[in-house]
C-alpha cells in the first residue's frame, strides 16, 4: 500500500511506525491501508510504514531522534533533510484514529496545514534564551577581572 517515490513532497515524508503483529498496531495497519486505498489515486500521497521489531537496532535511535515511543502506534511527518519531525496526536491505544481523522491528519500535511516547522519556534526560543545566559555569566566574569585591577 506504500508508494516511495525519491524526494517527493521536498523531501518530506510521512511514516508510519506500527507493529504487525502487535493487536493495535494491526488495528492501526488496517486503518493505513483504508486510507491509502481510498486516496490511490493521490499522486502526492507517500506513506513509508515502519515495522520497529524489523529493525530492534533502530528502535532507540528512532525513538529518540523523533521523541517518540514506538511501543505505540504513530504516524508522522519527517522532513528527510534535517530529521526534523511531528507526529499526530495518538491520546492512547484504546483510542486509534479513525480512517476519517487520518484522511483528514493527511489532507492538513499535504496541504502544509502540518509541516515540521510547526514546533520550531518554540525549540528556537528556548536556544536562544540558552545562549544569552551564557554571555551573561561570561560579562559578569569579565566584570569581576576589572575589579580586581
Amino acid at each position: 500500500f506504500c508508494r516511495f517515490q525519491e524526494d517527493d513532497m521536498e523531501g518530506i515524508h510521512i511514516v508510519a511506525f506500527a507493529e504487525e503483529d502487535d493487536p493495535d498496531g494491526f488495528e492501526f495497519l488496517e486503518i493505513l491501508k483504508q486510507v491509502a486505498r481510498d486516496n490511490t489515486d493521490n499522486p502526492d500521497l507517500s506513506i513509508v510504514w515502519i515495522d520497529p521489531d524489523d529493525f530492534p537496532l533502530l528502535i532507540t535511535y528512532w525513538e529518540k531522534t523523533f521523541k517518540i515511543d514506538l511501543f505505540r502506534p504513530q504516524i508522522g511527518v519527517v522532513n528527510v533533510t534535517d530529521a526534523d519531525s511531528i507526529w499526530m496526536e495518538i491520546r492512547d491505544d484504546d483510542d486509534l484514529p479513525t480512517a476519517e481523522e487520518l484522511e483528514d491528519w493527511i489532507e492538513d500535511v499535504l496541504s502544509g496545514k502540518i509541516n515540521t516547522e510547526d514546533d520550531d519556534d518554540d525549540d528556537d526560543d528556548d536556544d536562544d534564551d540558552d545562549d544569552d545566559d551564557d554571555d551573561d555569566d561570561d560579562d559578569d566574569d569579565d566584570d569581576d577581572d576589572d575589579d580586581d585591577d
